[in-house]
This record gives C-alpha cells, structure tokens and sequence, in this order.
C-alpha cells in the first residue's frame, strides 16, 4: 500500500482497502471507548473530588453546626435545615452540570465520529475520482491512436484512390484503343468480305467464260470438220487437229491454272476472314467483360487490374 501527497492511501486491490477500513474502524471504536473512558474517568475523578470536598465541607459544617448547637440549642435545627437544603441544592446543580457536560461530551464524540466519516467518504471520493481522471486519459490516449490511425488509413485510401483513378484513365484510354482496334477490324473484316465476294463473283465469270469459250470451240471444231472433211488430206488434217488440240489443251491447262490460283486466293481470304471473326468475338467478349466489371467496381474500393494486350498485326492481303 502506498500513500499519495495527501496523506490519502492507495490500494492495488479491494482487499487491501477492506482491510484498511477494518483497521480504521476498529482503532475508531478504540478512540471512543479511551474517550468515553477517559472522559467517564475524568468525571469520576472530579466527583469523587467534590464528593471529599463536600465531606470535609459537610465535616466542617457538622463540627460548626456542633459548635452553633453548643452555643445556641434554640437554632440548631432551623440552621441544620437550611445547610440540608443548600447541601440538596448543590447536589442537584452537580447533577445538571454533570448531565450537561456528559451530552455535550456525547455531541463532541459523535461530531467527530461524523466528521471521520465525512473524511473516509470524501478520500473514497478522491480515489475514485482519480481511477476515474486515469480512465479517462487512457481512454483519451486510446481514442487519439484509434483516430492516428484512421487517419493514416484515409491518407493511404486517398493515395490508392488517386492512383486507381490514373489506372482508370489508363485502362480508359486502352479501352478506346481496344474500341479503336475493334472499328479497324471491323473495317478490315468488310473490306475482306467486299474482296471475298469480288473474288467469288472474279471466279464465277471466270467460270462461266470457260465454258462459254469451250462451248464455242466445240462448234467451231464441230463446223470445221463438216466443212473441210473430204477437202482435206488425211494427213494435213490429222495434223491441224492435233495442232488445235495442242492449243485447246494448253488455253484449258491455262485456264484451269488461274482457276486454281483464284480458289487458293479465296481459301487464304477464307482463313483470314475466319481469324479475324475469331479475334473479334474475342475481344467483343473481353470489352463486354471490362464494361461490367467497371460497372460493377466501387470507385473508393477499386482493384488494380494489369490487362496484357497482344497486339496481332493483320498481313496486308494481296
């Protein structure tokens, strides 16, 4: 137990204080009974003091009254009275004073035990105001940490929201990219289908100009050989048929060529048109989804997403 400046003790725990208490009101009821004691010892002492008084004073008077009777018989007993009554007299002022002294005595003692009280209470008082001041200041302490760090976790939101706000214009900005590329394509992909039908429509006339041109060789071998079949030498004629095969093989072979070359041409436009319709539905699917999760994003709260764009560039088609 350890005392404050005030003389006012301090206790770690409450039995510490209730021993105290004990202690203090035990050595209360102690205090009172030496003061009554002493206060009943004193006043006993002074009784018996007047009490001898009052013998040697009565001895005195008996020995005068013995004298007065010895002198004068006749007023013996009238001054006998009188000395009763004066005797009677003071015993009875005694008596009040002594009842007077005994209450005032008892207000003194319950004065004081009332003002012990009122000291215990006021020091209780004082304790509990102290564990109250000590509570507050922690609790103080506690709310200025709780409030550094709150502002501190503002501080660090406020940086993270300014730079999720850079990576929101960024992936803007690479968004309309993304659009950009995407409008490209699409121009691209048009201008793809706009030659694949050209080319379509190329090898369709083309088609349809072979057949004509071997249409129009049949007739005119058909016309030919009515008309020069019996003029002509068997030979010579053998001959010129087989010079004219020769050139119909080789128009055909030549035909057949371009054909062949504008069929790979439409295949190849065919694969690039097919992997650019792939590549734009990707990335329609990956717009789709960056629109939604910005959507769908706090902006106090936003994530750092890293996109990892491959740019692709598209051969230019011959």
């Amino acid at each position: 137990m350890k005392k404050t400046s005030g003389s006012l003790p301090f206790f770690h725990d409450l039995s510490q204080e209730n021993l105290f208490l004990k202690a203090e009101l035990a050595r209360c009821h102690q205090l009172i009974h030496e003061l009554e004691a002493s206060y009943f010892h004193q006043k006993n002492q002074k009784l018996h003091q007047e009490n001898a008084s009052m013998k040697q004073e009565l001895q005195q008077l008996t020995l005068k009254l013995q004298r007065v009777s010895e002198n004068n018989q006749d007023g013996a007993d009238e001054t006998l009275n009188r000395i009763k009554s004066e005797l009677l007299e003071k015993i009875v002022v005694l008596q009040e004073l002594l009842q007077n002294e005994t209450f005032k005595r008892k207000q003194e003692i319950e004065e004081k035990h009332r003002l012990h009280v009122t000291n215990v209470k006021a020091s209780e008082e004082n304790k509990s105001l102290h564990r109250q001041i000590k509570a507050d200041q922690q609790q103080l302490e506690e709310e200025k940490r709780i409030r550094q760090q709150v502002e501190q976790e503002l501080e660090k939101r406020t940086e993270e929201n300014s730079r999720l706000k850079g990576d929101l214009q960024a992936k803007n900005v690479q968004l309309h990219q993304i659009e950009a590329d995407v409008a490209l394509l699409k121009e691209r992909m048009i201008d793809m289908k706009s030659r694949i039908a050209e080319a379509e429509k190329t090898k369709e006339a083309l088609f349809y100009e072979t057949i004509l041109s071997y249409k129009r060789q049949l007739d005119e071998s058909d016309k030919w050989i009515a008309s020069h079949f019996a003029d002509i030498d068997t030979s010579y004629q053998t001959k010129k048929e087989a010079e004219q095969d020769s050139a119909l093989f080789e128009r055909s072979e030549h035909i057949e060529a371009v054909l062949q070359s504008v069929t790979e041409q439409v295949g190849i436009l065919q694969k690039q048109l097919n992997v650019i319709r792939k590549n734009d539905g990707m990335m329609e699917q990956k717009i789709d989804e960056w629109k939604k999760q910005s959507k769908e994003e706090n902006p106090s709260q936003k994530l750092i997403y890293k996109i990892k764009r491959k740019e692709k560039e598209t051969k230019p088609l011959n």
